[in-house]
């Protein structure tokens, strides 16, 4: 991987100055180098990853979803979207890119006019928090004898593919700290690939996830030293609603969470 990146580079490189030159002309090519940029970003991660994968970790961002589906996703695509906008995994460079393009493409060539439903939601496994993003259709679905092959880079793909998309896809995702499976189902195919969950920032600098906000409160409190009665005496909260959001059986109104943190923020 590091020397294929290495030698695509180059004409990559000349390519996007001259897409950059003659924008107007060259859009398609645009959207081809754009496109290759971005999976040479990731492969280029990925070499690192199965050789230093502690040094690549730490590279890993969190990623909005949303933004990542538009950024790969056609216009000419037929999906139907079930992922909250809030959502964010955490990932490496243009990592979910690559996977969601590599899912999107081959429900382009082999369900072609096909319901495709993207849907993500979160999980817990491993005693840890994740995100499932799957993406279905309603098509001819998989043989048995194309399942077996799915992640094997040596099968030879039947779209006339290099038949290594899939399994770049899944190499991907377990450097990330998750996995990309496929589903058994009864009509059609489906993917699921296994994110890393990753809290998205408020505005406030706290997280919007309802269960992540009540994490960052009770440790918050614990650091200030001061017992929910105080927290409840300083915010003008009742010491029970308190409780209830730290226990994520109430989510906080604007108001609560504004003053809630201004509270905090005073010791």
């Amino acid at each position: 991987l590091a020397a294929l990146v290495h030698d695509a580079m180059q004409p990559i490189g000349g390519a996007l100055l001259l897409s950059g030159v003659r924008q107007k002309e060259m859009r398609h090519l645009s959207r081809r180098v754009d496109r290759a940029d971005r999976s040479f970003r990731a492969l280029r991660w990925l070499s690192q990853a199965l050789r230093f994968p502690k040094d690549a970790r730490v590279e890993r961002q969190p990623c909005l979803l949303t933004k990542a589906l538009d950024t790969v996703r056609k216009k000419s695509d037929r999906l139907m979207i079930d992922v909250p906008p809030e959502m964010s995994i955490l990932a490496a460079p243009c990592g979910p890119e690559l996977v969601l393009d590599t899912l999107l493409r081959n429900t382009r060539r082999y369900a072609s006019g096909c319901r495709v439903l993207v849907r993500a939601q979160v999980s817990q496994e491993a005693s840890k928090r994740v995100i499932l993003l799957t993406v279905e259709d309603d098509g001819p679905g998989i043989s048995k004898t194309t399942r077996a092959q799915l992640f094997d880079p040596t099968a030879v793909s039947e779209g006339g593919g290099l038949g290594v998309g899939l399994w770049l896809a899944q190499l991907m995702t377990r450097c990330n700290g998750g996995d990309l499976r496929f589903d058994d189902t009864a009509r059609g195919s489906s993917f699921t690939s296994v994110w890393p969950f990753a809290p998205t920032p408020a505005d406030d600098g706290y997280p919007t996830d309802l269960h992540e906000f009540a994490r960052a409160m009770r440790d918050a409190r614990a650091t200030a030293g001061l017992t929910r009665a105080q927290l409840s005496a300083q915010s003008g909260i009742a010491d029970s609603t308190i409780r209830n959001i730290e226990t994520t059986r109430h989510r906080p109104t604007a108001r609560i969470r504004a003053r809630l943190i201004r509270a905090l923020s005073q010791r």
